[in-house]
Formats: C-alpha cells, structure tokens, sequence
C-alpha cells in the first residue's frame, strides 16, 4: 500500500505539481511582459520659428508622414485618452485602448502661461464612430475598469528627438540627440529610424477601408 501511494505521488502529483510552477512562472512572466511594454506611439522635434515659437514635425501611426504644427511657449505637451479593461477581458488579452487627441505649446512659468498667446492642436483621428465616445462603453461597464486622460509635456530643446512611448496606463517620453543628417569625411549620412513602406496587416487595412467607406457615405 505505501509502495503504491509513493508511486502515485511520483508519477502523478510530482508532474502535475511541475506543470503548475512552470504555468506560474509563466503567467507571471506574461502578466509582466504584457503590462510593461513600451510602445513608440508618436516623435517629435522642433525647429525655431521666432522667439517662443516653434514648428513641431509629429509623427505618428507608421511614422513614415510628418505632420507640421505651431506651438507657442518653452514646453510642449501631449495629451491622449485612455481606456482600461478589467475582468473577462483582461483574461482574454484585451489590451488598453488609447488615442491621441492634443498637441500644445506651454510657458514653464506660471505667469506666462496665465498670459502669453497659447495653441493647441487637434489630433483626434476622423473615423464614422467614436468608439471612445459611444455608449456601447456604458453597456459594457462590466468589461471596463477605467477611462481617463494621460498627459506628457517636457522643455523644446531643439537639438533632441522626443518618443512618445504607450505603456500600459499611461504616456511617457524619452529623447535622444536629433541627427537628421551628418557629414563626416566629405560623405553625408541620414539616420533612418522607421522603415517607412511597410505593408499594414490585414486588420489594419481591412479597419481603415470600412472607416473610408463609412465617412463617404456619411457625407451624402
């Protein structure tokens, strides 16, 4: 009777008692992969225009098309919205949402901001429904956790590149030296950061025709 009780013990609970150590070891390396992620969602970089003013080249989505915007003041700021899932859905994988929606300029001193000429920039996308906006969230409240506003600004230093980076809850910024060309020994060099071209996915493609589709027909 021992025998067979040891027997069981190493041929079945020691393997299953295995498999559950590796599974959560795994899941904690998933939940922390997942979670922690640092996606670039935008860059920036400046060029003075005249004395506090800038022109910002933005890009986003495939970073391939830079956007030019004025911004006033010594700081730049970009704001987007957030939503998170909690539950069933975190369980199935469902990722935060987000969406850019601003680009401003800003004064670091307080009585310049309440005082000075200030510009901001809309960056919301045009899409036929506003998903972030709709009530299908207040039907769905049992899937959702949270919605609300995440903000990054930092001080224009015109020699920086800045990355916007997505994480899980939040926006943050990262900059490195802006070298958009460089000449050594007679030989000019241009950084390429992004390979521009590159095919979108299906999803992607078949999301961006439905929207085309649905805002032609929505202007009749």
């Amino acid at each position: 009777m021992i025998r067979k009780t040891v027997k069981f013990l190493v041929f079945f609970l020691l393997p299953l008692l295995l498999a559950m150590i590796l599974l959560l070891s795994f899941s904690s390396y998933w939940m922390y992969s997942r979670f922690n992620t640092e996606v670039p969602v935008a860059e920036l970089t400046f060029t003075p225009f005249s004395e506090n003013i800038y022109i910002a080249e933005l890009r986003t989505g495939d970073f391939c098309l830079p956007e030019e915007f004025p911004v006033y003041g010594d700081q730049w700021q970009l704001d987007a919205s957030f939503l998170k899932w909690q539950g069933p859905a975190v369980l199935l994988g469902f990722e935060s949402l987000y969406r850019l929606e601003r680009l401003s300029g800003r004064y670091s001193d307080i009585n310049e901001q309440n005082t000075r000429e200030k510009l901001s920039h809309n960056l919301k996308p045009e899409v036929w429904f506003d998903f972030f906006e709709s009530r299908l969230l207040n039907a769905a409240e049992w899937l959702v956790d949270t919605q609300y506003g995440s903000s990054v600004y930092h001080d224009i230093e015109t020699g920086k590149k800045y990355i916007v980076y997505k994480t899980e809850d939040a926006l943050i910024v990262k900059q490195k030296p802006r070298q958009d060309a460089n000449r050594e020994n007679d030989i000019l060099t241009i950084e390429i950061s992004h390979a521009c071209g590159k095919e979108p996915d299906f999803a992607d493609r078949l999301a961006a025709r439905i929207n085309r589709l649905a805002l032609h027909y929505l202007e009749w």
